[in-house]
């Protein structure tokens, strides 16, 4: 029986021991979140982009996206969002300058990202002043 009590003692004296440190590891982790380094935040265009594609012959062909802007840290949302309509505008413009050919190709999608990728970070840059687009994702990428 006393080598019970001792474990149940020691026990006793372990749990209290890591309850009464609680609140300072609490306390301590979210001083650490106030003082850590920016988060990546993600901001979604609502509503698709479309437009017809550059064209030669008579038909009409277009592209619609949608697009995901990832930001290098997530406080900058409100300047994303004011930025919104020239971003769109941007958007618009590197897609309408694509043609169907080229759109229609194997590993397109990739290429045609990587102009709208540009044509936004480059953008942003302009406006801001600083780099605040990490990236720009296609979440949705139809043509017909």
């Amino acid at each position: 029986m006393k080598g019970f009590l001792k474990t149940a003692a020691a026990l006793t004296t372990a749990l209290t021991l890591m309850i009464a440190s609680l609140p300072a590891a609490a306390s301590e982790g979210s001083s650490d979140a106030q003082h850590s380094g920016p988060v990546t935040g993600y901001y979604e265009i609502k509503g698709a982009i479309t437009t017809n594609l550059s064209s030669t012959g008579n038909k009409l062909n277009y592209i619609s996206v949608n697009i995901t802007i990832s930001l290098t840290d997530s406080r900058d949302y409100e300047l994303i969002q004011k930025h919104e309509p020239m971003i769109k505008d941007t958007i618009t413009d590197v897609l309408g300058a694509e043609t169907y050919d080229r759109v229609s190709e194997p590993g397109s999608r990739n290429a045609t990202l990587a102009k709208v990728r540009e044509a936004v970070v480059r953008l942003m840059d302009d406006c801001v002043g600083r780099r605040i687009v990490k990236d720009v994702m296609f979440t949705d990428f139809k043509w017909q």
